[in-house]
């Protein structure tokens, strides 16, 4: 039975395709600009913080009753963006992302240990033929892009563990619970203000601007609505696009492409986290694609 808050694919996809091209280029806009990693983090949760602060909320009240949460949300994602932000630094865009897509593998184990969410031989399967295929996709690397790579792993790890959290927490509200996770990540990089650089080009504004309002804003604000009136199964499928359009950029803007070898163990990579999905009729109770590239 179809779910009363369900549009119809003509209505979703058009939506899920545009906001999957805002967040294609946010590994390219990263690499691009020459702000580092601390000052494109706090620059973007200022502006993320100060919009959501106009959101009518309880949220001191339930930062009282639930300081844990705060910490764990918080250090969870500036964690996962540090890590992230890094692989994308020292690597390229598209090894980066390959990496943090192995968040769908770290999900399923999370889903098993803390919920007893039971694996099929399927996603057993897809876990095997995950790890090879990042096998082969490091194989081509230099020493700095293959340790960029297993950054990106790092940050997949933890990114996978963001919703595991939200499940658990379930009882706060949804908007306190986004509001922890980016005022959270907001104090944790703040020891980093010491050294923040306001003193960039016209280009890296633009940049930083567009990772900020464009990504952060937009992007996540359509995708909430993407996958509110979606299925799970078809939000964790749409996120799959942007890999290839994070390669189309790649090589039209910083001219850059992966090797054969590295793209077929990105195809395996691909292919074992998207064959369970298409096989499995049932939605999933957690879907990798409600937290999208960021």
């Amino acid at each position: 039975m179809k779910h009363r808050h369900f549009k119809s694919l003509k209505e979703v996809f058009p939506v899920a395709f545009a906001v999957q091209n805002i967040f294609a280029f946010v590994p390219i806009a990263i690499k691009s600009t020459s702000a580092d990693v601390q000052s494109i983090a706090l620059i973007r949760l200022s502006i993320t913080v100060f919009c959501l602060s106009f959101i009518k909320m309880d949220f001191w009240e339930c930062l009282k009753r639930h300081f844990l949460v705060f910490l764990i949300l918080g250090g969870l994602f500036s964690t996962h963006w540090y890590t992230y932000f890094t692989a994308v630094k020292l690597g390229t865009p598209s090894l980066a992302l390959l990496g943090l897509s192995s968040y769908g593998i770290f999900l399923n184990f999370y889903a098993w240990f803390f919920f007893n969410e039971k694996a099929s031989v399927m996603s057993l399967l897809a876990v095997l033929g995950s790890i090879f295929g990042v096998y082969l996709v490091s194989s081509g690397t230099t020493a700095l892009e293959g340790e960029a790579l297993w950054l990106a792993i790092l940050s997949g790890s933890l990114y996978a563990f963001l919703p595991i959290v939200h499940r658990k927490f379930a009882h706060i509200p949804t908007k306190v619970r986004v509001q922890f996770q980016f005022a959270g990540a907001f104090l944790f990089f703040l020891p980093f203000s010491s050294s923040l650089n306001l003193h960039y080009d016209f280009k890296d504004w633009g940049y930083l601007l567009y990772l900020s309002i464009g990504a952060t804003l937009v992007g996540h604000g359509l995708w909430v609505w993407v996958t509110t009136h979606s299925t799970a199964v078809f939000s964790s499928l749409v996120y799959y696009i942007n890999i290839p359009m994070v390669l189309f950029w790649e090589k039209q803007i910083l001219g850059k492409t992966l090797s054969e070898i590295q793209l077929s163990g990105a195809a395996i990579m691909i292919s074992a986290q998207l064959v369970p999905l298409l096989l499995n009729r049932r939605t999933p109770s957690i879907s990798p694609g409600v937290m999208p590239n960021d």
